[in-house]
Order: C-alpha cells, then sequence, then structure tokens
C-alpha cells in the first residue's frame, strides 16, 4: 500500500522545501501545502552538538593525585573526633626544591629515617628553645631464606610511639627514598616495607606524614649524599647530643634529627643555625 505525500513550499519566498508522509485519512484532502522557510522543517532536524570538554594535562593530573595522597596522610589537628579542626594539607605539601615554611608553628615535630637502621627524632619547643631526643628504630632478626636479617618491630614501634607522647595531628617528616636500580630485590622491598609501615602506623597514632625525598631536605640543607657530612651537621646543630652521633652507624640518627628540622623550617643557614653555630 502506497503512502501519499505532500510537497511543503515557503508561503514567502516559494522556496521547495521538501516532501513529508501523509496520513491515508488526510491523503484525500491535502496534497501539498505552505509553510514558512523561518521555521524549522521537521525533515531537516539537526542533532545537538556535543560540547567537548578539554582533558586536563598530564601535570595537571598528577598535581591533583599528589594533593589527594597528601590530603589522605593527613589528620585534624584537633583531638580525636573533631571534625571542625582542620589541617592545611597545602601547608603540608613539600615540593621537591623547597623547605617548608616557617609558619608551620609546630611546637612537636617529628623526623623519621624508615630504613632498618634508621632512626626517630623529636624537636620539642620548650622555653623558645628546640629539645631533641633521637631513637633508634625498634628491630628484630628474622630468617628469611636460610638468612637472618633485620625486621622493624612493629610492637616496640607503636610503643615507641606512645612513649613520646606527641599531640593528636602532630606531623611527621618521613624520608621517601626509592632503591636504584642495581639494588637487589631485598633492598627494594626493604625500603618498601620500612616507609609502609611507618606511615600506618604513624596514622594509626594520630600523626600525620608527610613523606619527603632525600634530594629535597639534603639540598635544604646544603648537604651532598655523605652519610660523615650529615653526622657533623647534626652534631653541630643540636651539640646537646653530639655524643650520640659520633659512629658511622649514627649517621640515621643524624638525618633523622636533620628531617625533623627541615620540616620544622630550620636550616643551618637560617637565622636558628647561625645561632647554634655561634653557641658552640
Amino acid at each position: 500500500m502506497m503512502r501519499a505525500v505532500a510537497r511543503l513550499w515557503c508561503g514567502q519566498c516559494g522556496k521547495g522545501l521538501g516532501f513529508v508522509r501523509l496520513a491515508a485519512t488526510a491523503a484525500s484532502s491535502q496534497s501539498s501545502g505552505n509553510v514558512d522557510c523561518s521555521t524549522k522543517s521537521p525533515l531537516k532536524k539537526k542533532a545537538p552538538v556535543a560540547t567537548r570538554t578539554k582533558k586536563p594535562s598530564k601535570k595537571v593530573i598528577a598535581e591533583i593525585s599528589r594533593k589527594n595522597w597528601l590530603d589522605s596522610l593527613t589528620l585534624p589537628l584537633g583531638g580525636e573526633g573533631d571534625v571542625d579542626a582542620e589541617c592545611d594539607a597545602e601547608v603540608l605539601a613539600i615540593s621537591a626544591s623547597s623547605a617548608p615554611s616557617a609558619a608551620v608553628d609546630n611546637a612537636f615535630v617529628i623526623g623519621i629515617d624508615p630504613d632498618f637502621k634508621g632512626a626517630l627524632a623529636v624537636l620539642r619547643l620548650e622555653d623558645d628553645r628546640f629539645i631533641p631526643e633521637v631513637f633508634d628504630v625498634p628491630t628484630l632478626k628474622v630468617a628469611i631464606g636460610g638468612t637472618m636479617r633485620l625486621r622493624p618491630d612493629a610492637k616496640a614501634i607503636v610503643n615507641l610511639l606512645k612513649t613520646i607522647n606527641a599531640p593528636h595531628g602532630s606531623v611527621a617528616y618521613v624520608e621517601n627514598s626509592l632503591p636504584h636500580s642495581t639494588d637487589g630485590k631485598q633492598s627494594w622491598w626493604s625500603s618498601g616495607f620500612g616507609f609502609g609501615m611507618w606511615t600506618g602506623t604513624l596514622l594509626a597514632s594520630g600523626i600525620s606524614v608527610v613523606p619527603v625525598s632525600p634530594r629535597a631536605w639534603k639540598t635544604a640543607m646544603g648537604l651532598s649524599s655523605s652519610k660523615d657530612e650529615s653526622r657533623l651537621v647534626a652534631s653541630s646543630c643540636f651539640p646537646s647530643i653530639a655524643s650520640q652521633l659520633t659512629r658511622k652507624k649514627d649517621h640515621g640518627r643524624a638525618e633523622a634529627l636533620l628531617l625533623a628540622a627541615f620540616g620544622r623550617g630550620l636550616t643551618p643557614q637560617s637565622e636558628w643555625g647561625q645561632t647554634v653555630a655561634k653557641s658552640v
């Protein structure tokens, strides 16, 4: 069965606008019709053009992911359950080229070298003076593949964090180092295990974590990669505990102390460092 069609003409300019099918009942009464070409023809409807949003660059995506990661490591400065207390994640974001601002007014700062032979250092502000304390990372020996290897003692680390009595929301600056490509699988495993254990334990203890690359804090302190240089600088900056930094294996203690100083915005080149150097 064939359906009738009607041709549409513009009533004002006489331009043909095409054909349209008619129902069988209307075919006998209408074979053509006039319409205004200013109106849209039912045969020429245009699909809406979808607006394309600009995809963010890789640099923007990386920056957003970094901020989200830092935010996940940050706890409120108030007590537990204090929803209104906020910790500014922007202030805690440590770039690879600059030290944190001295405006971060923390009277209690923690620095941690998470290596199995590393240490935890604390700087307490008392009577306008920084009182340093340093503790070796608690470890125990475990048989791995027939070889006795050092591993962090998780229970002893929890007890150590209780002992230092850090206020809720205190900040710990933890070195986040990557092993060299030539290192063995044990070095790669140990590096990730130590950093991960400290991060989880600190957050569970109510302490915020700021990961810091070795290049960031050593550049701010004017240091090279020499472990002995770290001991010498830490001894001059903290003469009250210099006796705990005399051995070569004490480099973990020295670096933990300098990490805490870096987190507080204190460097040997700052006014604080110059004052300490003159008093020694």
